[in-house]
């Protein structure tokens, strides 16, 4: 089952995001205000994960890296690359999976409905203006050729609005 443009924004959107993420009220007419319903929905239906990874041990500070060191008993000296790779290798997450920070990440099928609808995103994310319908049906034409490629349809729809500027330039003058 395919997702909406409206789910697979909130996907892309979330991605990285800690789990006390809110979106502003103005940003609720993009992704609607029953977001946290729908994150929840795309979590338990296999779209994200909510763990903390190791990625989220390098966000600490060295600080708390010698603390969780100290309350080891290993060394607690070094730059941040030694300390984190101290931890991995002696202590078990289990034992400082409480300072790690949880965050939204896409699996493997979460992947593939960002990567299906990479065109929709490029074009919020960079303001480029298209309708979701111009972007459909260039998709459709494209898709009807047998070629598909994000950047060949972006470049066919910049294309023809610049064709429809030098159009109405040509009928003012």
């Amino acid at each position: 089952m395919a997702l909406s443009l409206r789910d697979v924004y909130l996907l892309d959107l979330f991605t990285g995001r800690t789990g006390d993420y809110t979106i502003w009220e103005s940003h609720y007419d993009i992704y609607g205000t029953d977001y946290k319903e729908r994150v929840q929905w795309l979590l338990n239906n296999g779209y994200f994960t909510f763990e903390n990874d190791m990625e989220s041990l390098m966000r600490l500070t060295n600080k708390e890296l010698q603390d969780i060191l100290r309350a080891n008993f290993k060394k607690v000296s070094g730059i941040k690359k030694d300390l984190v790779q101290r931890i991995i290798d002696n202590i078990p997450k289990d034992s400082y999976a409480s300072n790690l920070v949880y965050r939204y990440k896409p699996t493997d099928k979460g992947e593939g409905e960002i990567t299906d609808k990479a065109i929709y995103l490029e074009n919020k994310k960079n303001y480029y203006g298209f309708l979701d319908t111009e972007i459909a049906h260039a998709e459709s034409v494209f898709e009807k050729r047998g070629i598909f490629n994000k950047d060949e349809v972006l470049l066919f729809l910049f294309n023809k609005k610049i064709n429809e500027q030098k159009q109405k330039c040509n009928y003012n003058h």
